[in-house]
């Protein structure tokens, strides 16, 4: 399994940053028993955040109307809306509204072998909205769409099920700007730990551009 970026991106993004965490082996009995409470949000902070957000989008080619998974979410949290669904799904949310960043979590099987993130290279317009040329995209091992648009949609056909033992979870940061995904990931770290047989952490830059999972 490699998770990658491509130098395309970077030079589209050259500040972009991905964290990346792999969990194997989850005891999936033990975690049925996980809740989530929301944690409470600033208002302005969650303002703030959205705009940014919808800057970047704006600034890839072509249209754009949607709202993102994180967008998506602290609005639920934000109109007392929030709804409990798998306890992966819920801890990937938590993570997320505690460092007000995008985290996606994706089944390893799912992936078949590499998830990488590049520009797209043509037009399709069989994706609604359409993919647009230079669109940064997730894709997985057979090139099909993971995500898009840096959280902006995700494919129901990875996302985790009650089932996922073996997960990869990232989050980008496009720019140093926007809120960094440490805190997300350090509080994955500390609750998985206990919870599975290997965790895997790395941060993907122009450093560096791929991780061996």
């Amino acid at each position: 399994m490699n998770v990658s970026l491509t130098k395309a991106v970077l030079q589209r993004l050259p500040d972009l940053s991905v964290h990346v965490l792999v969990a194997r082996a989850i005891r999936l009995d033990v975690l049925q028993y996980f809740q989530v409470i929301p944690p409470v949000l600033d208002p302005d902070a969650v303002e703030n955040l959205l705009v940014q957000w919808r800057a970047q989008w704006r600034d890839f080619p072509g249209p754009w109307q949607g709202q993102g998974a994180l967008a998506q979410l602290v609005r639920m949290v934000m109109n007392q809306q929030f709804q409990s669904t798998l306890p992966m799904v819920d801890m990937a949310n938590y993570a997320a509204l505690l460092a007000l960043c995008p985290v996606s979590g994706f089944d390893m099987a799912a992936l078949h072998g590499s998830l990488t993130l590049e520009l797209a290279q043509s037009a399709d317009e069989a994706c609604q909205p359409a993919l647009f040329p230079g669109e940064p995209v997730w894709r997985d091992g057979r090139q099909q769409l993971v995500t898009r648009r840096l959280n902006a949609w995700q494919s129901p056909e990875h996302q985790l099920s009650e089932h996922s033992a073996n997960i990869v979870f990232i989050s980008e940061q496009p720019h140093r700007a926007m809120p960094a995904p440490g805190r997300a990931f350090h509080y994955l770290q500390a609750t998985l730990t206990p919870l599975c047989d290997s965790l895997q952490y790395t941060v993907l830059d122009a450093r560096q551009l791929e991780l061996a999972c």
